[in-house]
């Protein structure tokens, strides 16, 4: 299962005597190290041996650094030194047990292969929680490989990479300045291509680190929109599951709220029908977000043009409204955006003429505060255009 945007992933459970991350992960480490060792690969048997041997080494380096951590301050001045040498020991092990890993894995083609791949890119992704080890693995050029990894087109490689990378950044700004400049949006662009056969759980993992990537700098947000992204996002607003379905509208939300620029691109790229049709959802936190990217893109004038150009658009909106249906989820962001279209003449005129146009008077006449604001706008501005017609007349 992906972790939520911008969270780290689930953490295990800590044996007693293990404090913090390090103990933790330290843990989880082990137990999948001795898992591994149930583990064959036949078209190796000399090789995986050798990679047995390997996970052996590893499994008692993990057991010595569990089992070395001191209990009085008085000991830890003592005990630095042997504790940085196992861990330096340990590190040793784990680089050359993944690089074994790694290198059986590239030679397997049944399968197999992507299955180690993805054993090696959890062992990793657990290994860099522990602090030490992650700056190891940056020091040891890591990141760049990972890129390197993320741009092939296998997807258990491209999933592998993407994943362990977004999990290194997390905390870490440098990383994931490093991860961009050296062309992981390209990457990530590529698992969210629609043509191309990337699982729904790839394209999750994608959308997700685009969100993390993407809106930590201007720059980032200008290298996403001048690609056809908006497209691949409006198809996945039509046609994802609702994992997939939740990251792309959380990178709407942000697009539309980066800058105006970008809301008036969405609109020109049809999302309106799109958003719209949302609102009706099953999930409330669906429904809730496709109404917070509307209304944030209903702020701007044009978009209300093109907004209102579709009657069924209006429709929708005024529809969700009716207290008869009883589950009036995101009334005030759909209010807020009926108030916005209420600002011009146009979408004044085509809010009275809606056939739903009742179950927002409806809605006013039990006293709802938003709804009101927005009829009593509606009758002030006919009042006031009842009466210059008179006098023009006159």
């Amino acid at each position: 299962m992906v972790a939520e945007m911008g969270e780290a992933a689930p953490e295990a459970e800590v044996v007693p005597g293990a404090e913090g991350g390090h103990g933790e992960a330290l843990m989880v480490l082990e137990t999948l190290a001795s898992s591994s060792l149930a583990c064959t690969v036949p078209q190796f048997p000399t090789k995986w041996n050798s990679v047995k041997d390997k996970l052996r080494q590893l499994c008692s380096g993990l057991s010595l650094l569990r089992s070395n951590g001191g209990d009085g301050e008085d000991e830890e001045e003592e005990e630095g030194e042997e504790h940085h040498h196992v861990l330096a020991q340990f590190l040793q092990s784990a680089s050359a047990t993944v690089r074994a890993i790694l290198d059986v894995a590239s030679q397997c083609s049944d399968g197999t292969g992507g299955r180690l791949l993805s054993s090696s890119f959890a062992v990793l992704r657990n290994l860099s929680r522990v602090e030490e080890v992650k700056m190891f693995m940056v020091e040891q050029g890591v990141v760049t490989e990972l890129v390197k990894l993320s741009q092939k087109m296998e997807e258990v490689r491209k999933l592998g990479a993407v994943e362990l990378l977004h999990a290194m950044a997390l905390d870490d700004a440098d990383v994931r300045e490093e991860a961009i400049g050296m062309g992981v949006i390209q990457s990530l662009l590529q698992l969210i291509y629609p043509d191309l056969p990337y699982s729904y759980k790839a394209r999750e993992v994608a959308l997700a680190a685009i969100w993390f990537f993407c809106f930590s700098s201007a720059s980032s947000i200008d290298d996403l929109t001048s690609s056809d992204v908006l497209g691949w996002l409006l198809h996945y607003l039509n046609n994802g599951d609702y994992a997939v379905l939740d990251c792309t509208l959380k990178i709407l939300r942000h697009l539309a709220e980066a800058s105006e620029e970008y809301g008036r691109m969405m609109a020109r790229a049809g999302y309106f029908a799109a958003l719209s049709g949302l609102l009706a959802a099953k999930s409330f936190r669906v429904r809730e977000m496709a109404a917070q990217v509307l209304s944030s893109l209903l702020a701007l004038h044009g978009n209300r043009v093109i907004f209102i150009q579709d009657g069924d658009n209006l429709d929708r909106l005024l529809q969700l409204l009716d207290p008869s249906e009883g589950k009036l989820m995101a009334k005030g962001l759909i209010l807020s955006a009926v108030m916005s279209l209420a600002e011009t003449g146009a979408g004044r005129k085509k809010i009275v003429s809606s056939e739903h146009f009742g179950s927002l008077k409806e809605l006013a006449d039990s006293g709802d505060s938003d709804a009101k604001k927005v009829v009593k706008k509606i009758a002030n501005s006919s009042r006031l255009q009842s009466m210059f017609s008179k006098i023009w007349s006159a």
